[in-house]
């Protein structure tokens, strides 16, 4: 695998992986089809399992990881206070709050 990602011009599967799950597709191609699957069924896992399992790496090997965790997290959040001030400012400006 390691190979053949180098021979397609990535310099490590990381870089492979995040142009499959990131880079743009066109639509209706066999590429999109599967990109969409993969998130859809797939992506969640994987993240629990590399989540879960850098659970017994050494801390200098884990830190990067969790750290991302985290900042993935503090983006979630922020996205769903804002969607509930949003909701918020809807339901008072009907005068339902």
């Amino acid at each position: 695998i390691l190979s053949s990602a180098r021979k397609m011009g990535f310099r490590n599967f990381d870089e492979l992986a995040t142009w499959y799950y990131t880079s743009p597709s066109p639509s209706s191609s066999v590429l999109q089809f599967s990109q969409k699957m993969s998130r859809q069924r797939h992506l969640a896992g994987l993240f629990e399992s590399i989540f879960a399992d850098s659970m017994q790496w050494p801390d200098n090997e884990s830190q990067g990881i969790r750290q991302a965790a985290m900042r993935a997290v503090e983006g979630i959040i922020g996205d769903e206070m804002k969607s509930l001030g949003k909701q918020v400012e809807a339901t008072e400006g009907q005068g339902q709050y």
